[in-house]
């Protein structure tokens, strides 16, 4: 035991006093386990925030309980190789762990309940734990063999494994296979981008899969009024209480509804939704990583994170030195490169530029000039340099209502949106469109077919016979009396 704790003072020492060195080693991560190490690291922190030298002159000035010169001096008198800075990183990674599994196992050994299964679960959490060291790339170069042979454990896990679905039997036939990285879904202001990303989120909920959501418009209220209605199969606007004639509300009713989907999804835990409307990149950084360790997810799993709108994160809404769309393309680097290096799937949805008013509508057709292209994504063709995919949503419902129509055509036209792929790096399939059919008494969509929903074996939410067909807590198959 003496000889462990000898290992993590001389490991965090190394660390702090590379980092004194070098301020670009600098990481946000606690992984210290002594008082004074997380102390120095916090303090370290701190100075670099205010761009200041890490010196020990300013060190001793942010000194809180445990830092003291004699804490510096010691810091600065361990010798350390600069090229093993990651691996002093990674070994201090295994003590924490190790040590934070000790402690859980003598806690749970002194305690009276016989529960085996809080043991088990400490040998899962460290597996987990464990798992998540593999983030901790040590940059080493590879030969081509080795890049071979580690592509190989790849294929292998593919060819293992069930496919990774979206959620949705529609979206996966134009994201049949997603890995890490971005997709941007675009439309105009009120073309329903936000209930796009409600509607997959939902689905993927009500089916346990991991998922992580950003919304930086609505407060989470606002949130929560959109995403409920359909999965309580309660109309919106009783839900915000927007009927004239109040009593034909029947809150008793709204509430047991609610407490039921508490209790469905009690046990739900494969869900995080980012508590604030303002974000930041560090906030998609580690909101997620968080999730990824609270999910207990394994490196190779997929992450899906839906971020609306993602043009009103901080680093793409603010100003700076550069130009805006240098300051997209910057920001949109650090996302691509989280979602890379932490295996996640951002997808995003931007505005498109604002929509033509002087065209009118006096033929079915003419709703084309409407229909959104690479070009029409506002602020930055980034975006489209950096996406696996870029989706464009055509909502000629919205746009009838929006610009001079015919009153004949803007009756006539339903609200059946199309998603239509602008960019594909998955497949090369650029232009194929799926459909969804936008029920705004519930504020959801609702998969499309033209030929019929009887052709395809779904308990998602459906048209059949062109009328939607609302079903129990976003697509669950649930007895019908237990929502009744």
């Amino acid at each position: 035991m003496v000889d462990t704790q000898m290992q993590i003072m001389v490991l965090e020492k190394q660390i702090l006093h590379a980092i004194m060195d070098n301020p670009s080693c600098l990481f946000e991560e606690d992984i210290f386990i002594s008082e004074q190490a997380k102390e120095f690291h916090y303090i370290l922190l701190l100075l670099n925030d205010e761009n200041k030298t890490l010196i020990p002159e300013h060190i001793i000035t942010k000194a809180i309980e445990y830092v003291d010169s004699n804490v510096i001096i010691a810091v600065q008198e361990t010798q350390y190789q600069s090229d093993l800075f990651e691996d002093y990183k990674k070994a201090l990674y295994y003590k924490n762990i190790l040590i934070n599994t000790k402690t859980n196992v003598l806690r749970v050994l002194n305690s009276t309940d016989d529960d085996l299964t809080k043991i088990y679960n400490i040998d899962e959490e460290f597996q987990n734990a464990k798992d998540l060291v593999e983030f901790k790339d040590d940059n080493k170069t590879l030969t081509f063999s080795e890049l071979v042979r580690k592509h190989k454990e790849t294929i292998e896990r593919r060819t293992n494994q069930i496919r990774v679905s979206t959620g949705c039997y529609k979206f996966d036939s134009i994201l049949p296979n997603p890995v890490a990285g971005i997709v941007t879904i675009a439309g105009f202001s009120g073309s329903t981008k936000s209930t796009l990303c409600h509607y997959l989120v939902k689905q993927r909920i009500a089916k346990r899969f991991y998922t992580t959501y950003f919304n930086t418009e609505l407060a989470m209220e606002g949130v929560m009024d959109s995403i409920i209605p359909s999965m309580i199969k309660i109309p919106y606007k009783d839900v915000l209480g927007l009927d004239n004639d109040d009593e034909h509300i029947d809150y008793d009713d709204i509430i047991r509804r609610y407490n039921h989907l508490i209790e469905h999804f009690q046990n739900q835990k494969n869900f995080r939704m980012f508590p604030s409307s303002t974000v930041t990149l560090n906030d998609l950084k580690n909101f997620n990583l968080q999730a990824r360790k609270e999910f207990r997810m394994k490196p190779q799993d997929l992450l899906f994170c839906f971020v609306d709108l993602l043009s009103m994160v901080e680093e793409f809404a603010g100003e700076g030195k550069t130009s805006r769309a240098d300051m997209i393309t910057q920001a949109l680097n650090v996302l691509n490169n989280t979602a890379l290096k932490y295996n996640i799937l951002f997808i995003c949805t931007v505005q498109l530029k604002r929509m033509p008013q002087k065209i009118s509508i006096e033929k079915e057709e003419d709703f084309e000039k409407f229909r959104p292209d690479l070009n029409m994504i506002k602020d930055s063709g980034s975006y489209e340099e950096r996406s696996r995919m870029v989706i464009g949503i055509h909502n000629p419902y919205h746009i009838a209502r929006k610009v001079t129509c015919n009153k004949i055509i803007r009756d006539l036209t339903e609200p059946i949106i199309e998603l239509q792929v602008l960019k594909d790096t998955y497949t090369g399939k650029v232009g194929k469109v799926i459909k969804y059919y936008f029920n705004s008494d519930f504020k959801v969509y609702v998969p499309y077919n033209e030929e019929g929903a009887n052709s395809v074996e779904t308990t998602e939410e459906k048209i059949e016979g062109g009328k939607p067909y609302q079903s129990n807590l976003a697509g669950e198959e649930i007895n019908e009396e237990s929502n009744t």
